[in-house]
């Protein structure tokens, strides 16, 4: 018996593997995506192009918004020119300063004096000449010193001494120029001592006067002798006895004092007046170191 074989006829079936099915999905989503991909091509062709015009146009509120933006900028550019400029004028100043000081100090320096504008020489807080002038008062004093070695004068030395002098002691320098130069400022001060006494005696005598001239208007007034004239040598005294009083009040008529009521005393009364007699007289005969508070008494 034969064994049929295959049929020619008939339809081979084939099995899909897995690397097939994943192709063939590959190949259908870029064929929906080509689909895809045409139909925007063709809505994008069918849209007009818009005019040029409207591109740039803009609206009312964009217009006011650039302006309002322009208006700031400038202004931020205003201030920051004044800025620049007030330092600007800010520097040139300060340098001018500097130039200044440094032309004085090196005046200064040079040992030229500086003088203002009203050619009086110009006191500057800083001594540049501390220095120098301390050295030449060294050695003035030095000469000084062997100058009054060979002197037979002696002075009264107060440091030597330990002991307080008065409020009016005046301590003079060893060495003789000073010690003249502080006796001549001495006698000068004593001079203007005088003269200030002198105006202040003088002021007190006018305003004396002056009071003793108002006094003769007054009397003068009142009808009465003028003093005599102001002598400022002399001695003005007033005398005020001469000034009438005023009328003597009249005498209060004298009042007879009322004779003192009898105030009967009580019954049950009687033993209490002499306890608070006795009560008093021991209060006053008691040491004080020993009396109660005086907020008891209140």
């Amino acid at each position: 018996m034969d064994v049929p074989g295959p049929s020619l006829s008939g339809r081979e079936k084939h099995h899909l593997e897995t690397s097939d099915a994943s192709s063939l999905f590959l190949l259908k989503g870029e064929l929906y995506r080509k689909i895809d991909e045409q139909r925007r091509k063709t809505a994008t062709a069918t849209v007009k192009a818009p005019n040029r015009k409207s591109i740039l146009r803009i609206s009312k509120e964009e217009e006011k918004k650039l302006a309002e933006e322009k208006r700031q900028r400038e202004a931020r550019i205003r201030e920051l020119e004044k800025s620049i400029a007030h330092d600007e004028e800010q520097r040139k100043r300060v340098q001018k300063i500097l130039e200044e000081k440094s032309e004085i100090y090196s005046r200064l320096s040079r040992g030229e004096a500086v003088l203002s504008g009203d050619n009086e020489p110009v006191e500057f807080l800083v001594d540049f000449n501390a220095k120098k002038r301390d050295q030449d008062e060294q050695r003035l004093n030095d000469a000084e010193k062997a100058k009054n070695e060979e002197n037979d004068a002696v002075h009264f030395n107060p440091s030597e001494e330990q002991r307080v002098y008065g409020v009016s002691h005046v301590p003079l320098p060893v060495i003789e120029s000073k010690r003249q130069e502080q006796i001549q400022e001495l006698l000068e001060l004593s001079k203007k001592t005088e003269v200030n006494r002198a105006k202040r005696k003088h002021l007190l005598e006018e305003r004396e006067k002056k009071k003793w001239e108002q006094l003769n208007r007054i009397r003068k007034r009142k009808g009465l002798e003028e003093l005599p004239a102001w002598n400022s040598e002399g001695d003005n005294e007033t005398n005020f006895l001469d000034i009438p009083l005023p009328d003597q009040l009249p005498k209060a008529e004298t009042v007879q004092p009322e004779p003192k009521k009898f105030t009967p005393v009580r019954e049950w009364d009687r033993g209490k007046v002499l306890y608070d007699r006795w009560i008093t007289k021991q209060r006053d005969e008691r040491d004080d170191e020993f009396a109660p508070p005086s907020s008891y008494f209140r």
